[in-house]
């Protein structure tokens, strides 16, 4: 005779994944059923306003206060990114959909741009740790990281990128034409 337990309640779930991201991220693909478009220098990135309002403060305030905006299908943030590679912000909308950011040395001067404007935190704190990764910040790009670690409240890189320049200041002197750009009050 087989003995069966009874069970009163037993829960099934599919993955989060499988169920939410992927059909999200295809419409992002289609524009179906979003509810906003992004432009940036004449390309359009079709989201939906829940996303963005759910992980960018920016969006979060836009959508939710009086803002122009609030009630308009596309928004243009040309005027207000400069990304020296546009489809770097398509990255980043994935980011706040899938919850992972490749970074690569090419693309994080815009991803701290962007994270800055949006206000992702989370973001700039990975693009942070990066920056201060093995290898990642050296007397080739020294100057030009400083000057977006100070422009974009990255104040950790900041210090390491200073700490590079001052003590290898000689070096960098002879084989870097960046110097000249550098303000008067870092020179003395």
């Amino acid at each position: 005779m087989s003995h069966y337990i009874k069970a009163s309640k037993k829960t099934f779930s599919k993955c989060a994944q499988d169920c939410l991201v992927r059909p999200l991220l295809k419409q992002r693909e289609t524009g179906e059923l979003c509810d906003i478009v992004l432009k940036l220098n004449g390309r359009r990135y079709y989201a939906h306003r829940a996303i963005l309002a759910l992980w960018s403060p920016y969006f979060l305030s836009m959508f939710t206060c009086n803002m122009r905006e609030k009630n308009i299908r596309e928004i243009d943030l040309s005027a207000s990114l400069d990304l020296e590679q546009n489809s770097v912000f398509s990255t980043v909308l994935d980011y706040l959909y899938t919850g992972t950011l490749p970074l690569t040395t090419e693309i994080i001067t815009d991803v701290v741009k962007i994270s800055d404007f949006l206000l992702l935190d989370d973001v700039r704190e990975f693009c942070q740790q990066f920056l201060l990764g093995l290898g990642n910040l050296d007397l080739s790009n020294c100057l030009r990281i400083r000057f977006l670690a100070e422009d974009h409240n990255l104040p950790d890189v900041a210090a390491a990128a200073r700490s590079i320049i001052e003590a290898r200041f000689h070096d960098y002197l002879i084989h870097h034409e960046d110097i000249l750009d550098l303000p008067w009050e870092w020179l003395v």
